[in-house]
């Protein structure tokens, strides 16, 4: 785990799986092998492993602790989904992590999907007696509610777009509204003076950042969609 504070709040990362993960090639289809070459040469380790020639990988949890509550920011793939290789990865280091971060599955207040990707809100639930149910029993759940529509949308279609719709929807966040733990939000959703969101789509319909400030130093972080670590721009 890695943590990062921010005045009297903490940040602690929860790795699911790292490492090697897809060529170039696979993750960009107008990748340019000759173009590529030079840039890769160029790139840390801990983007690109130049030994299998892929792209580091990184499916983690933020843990974000403020005086006032306990929020979960994503929460990887999860397990029993059914999923197709390459995502049936063994999950259990993500479950030894959630416990040496001293938490237990109801102390978490707020759980944020910054979108609704297959490994951005698989641990959002859990099966019970053969049905999906939330991971997390006393936690609120918030989703964009543009996000939430438009896989909605796409799951009524019968569409399985790469990345979600499909089961990822109905099973991981259907569930949470059948549920009542959903919030569904707007751009502007604050949850409090610590905690905030920012629109950031492109990757997703209405993909959304977290903004983070600490009340004692005044210190901004903001949580991106996919990291290798803990953010580090900060804005004093």
């Amino acid at each position: 785990m890695k943590k990062l504070s921010i005045g009297d709040v903490t940040i602690t990362s929860i790795i699911e799986r790292d490492g090697p993960w897809r060529t170039p090639q696979e993750m960009f289809p107008a990748y340019d092998p000759t173009i590529g070459k030079r840039h890769l040469a160029e790139l840390d380790p801990a983007v690109f492993d130049p030994a299998s020639g892929k792209m580091v990988i990184t499916y983690q949890t933020y843990i974000v602790r403020t005086p006032r509550h306990t929020v979960l920011i994503d929460t990887c793939t999860g397990e029993d989904k059914g999923y197709p290789p390459p995502m049936d990865f063994p999950k259990q280091p993500w479950l030894d992590g959630f416990a040496a971060a001293g938490l237990r599955s109801e102390d978490i207040d707020y759980l944020f999907c910054t979108h609704l990707h297959i490994d951005h809100c698989g641990w959002n639930t859990v099966l019970r007696d053969g049905r999906w149910v939330p991971t997390f029993p006393k936690a609120k759940y918030i989703f964009h509610k543009g996000e939430y529509a438009a896989w909605e949308e796409s799951t009524k279609r019968g569409e399985t777009r790469a990345g979600g719709g499909g089961n990822v929807f109905r099973y991981n966040c259907q569930a949470i509204v059948e549920a009542g733990q959903a919030l569904l939000v707007d751009d502007g959703y604050q949850l409090d003076d610590t905690f905030w969101l920012v629109p950031t789509p492109g990757h997703s319909p209405c993909h959304c950042c977290v903004n983070i400030r600490s009340a004692t130093s005044m210190i901004r972080a903001r949580l991106t969609k996919t990291t290798k670590s803990l953010p580090q721009e900060q804005i004093v």
